[in-house]
């Protein structure tokens, strides 16, 4: 019999070459440490270059607000890299490549994952659109358009690491650890939880953006699954945020977009459908999308899947 979330899979058998790997529990636990470390070890050369930008003579609000956006994604999230890393190596006994980092077609992965990812949310834009639910916002130059491409090009460095960090963090390291202490299903499923759990603190969090924030944790599951690795994910996350908020302007997450935007688009009509504060992430368009790009991953995954007889399902 053929299962959807196969034990062979490539990110499983990565994680057992671990000398050892923690139990779920303390896997959980493990992730919150890894966050306000990364928090901590970040925090102060974030404040320090953020005072320092604050009284540079840049004239450009639209520049400097891209500047402090790009620092604050960057030392919120390089730090991760650097905690996992000393985990695994020294508790662990691993290579970082084992997160699913091989150097297997990386960069065509991550460009697929990032056009994925740009259409993936340009089809919410659409339906939105079509719907009626998008208003065209009057364009304020520098802060729209071409004049802010300098802008929006600077957060778009800082979304390149903001994605990967928690795909380190939730897909690279806990899935994988989770599926082979317990089940696959189960590291799937709780990576899921925990990511939505991590943006519970969101502003404008309504019940449909947690349920979605849980459906992008589980379609880029099966996403990393099927590529089994990162690279694609990665392309991905990163294309998804910075489309949503500095490409078509709208809230990433419950946050405003910094550092301009090409279009100004807003919303409106009913904050079910279309997000309302929260952003599209908070309405019933991205839940759609979502429950259908996990289906179709889902399905390839499982055509792909080997029968489960011939599959040692090893545990650490």
């Amino acid at each position: 019999m053929k299962v959807l979330i196969d034990p062979s899979n490539r990110m499983f058998v990565l994680a057992r070459q671990a000398r050892r790997l923690p139990p779920v529990w303390a896997a959980i636990l493990l992730t919150m440490a890894f966050v306000l470390g990364a928090g901590i070890i970040g925090g102060i050369p974030a404040l320090i270059l953020a005072a320092v930008v604050a009284r540079l003579p840049i004239t450009d609000p639209v520049l400097r607000s891209a500047i402090q956006q790009f620092i604050l994604l960057f030392f919120s999230f390089v730090p991760i890299f650097f905690v996992i890393w000393a985990w695994v190596s020294l508790y662990e006994k691993r290579p970082f490549w084992t997160l699913g980092l091989e150097n297997n077609h990386a960069i065509p992965r991550y460009i697929r994952g990032f056009l994925i990812g740009i259409i993936m949310f340009a089809v919410v834009v659409g339906v939105l659109g079509m719907f009626g639910y998008l208003t065209g916002e009057p364009n304020i130059p520098p802060i729209q358009g071409l004049p802010a491409l300098a802008g929006i090009l600077i957060v778009g460095l800082g979304w390149v690491i903001q994605g990967p960090g928690e795909e380190v963090l939730c897909r690279g390291w806990l899935m994988p650890v989770i599926g082979v202490r317990s089940r696959p299903w189960m590291g799937v499923v709780l990576s899921a939880v925990v990511f939505a759990f991590y943006h519970s603190l969101n502003p404008n969090l309504n019940l449909l953006a947690l349920l979605n924030l849980t459906l992008f944790g589980l379609f880029i599951a099966l996403y990393v699954l099927f590529d089994e690795g990162l690279w694609g994910a990665f392309g991905l996350h990163t294309a998804w945020n910075w489309a949503q908020g500095n490409i078509f302007g709208l809230p990433v997450s419950g946050t405003e977009p910094a550092g301009g935007t090409l279009v100004n688009l807003g919303l409106r009509g009913p904050a079910w459908f279309s997000g309302g504060a929260f952003g599209p992430e908070g309405g019933a368009v991205v839940t759609f999308l979502l429950l259908i790009a996990a289906l179709v991953t889902g399905l390839l995954l499982y055509n792909r899947s080997r029968p489960l007889s011939s599959v040692s399902d090893l545990q650490v």
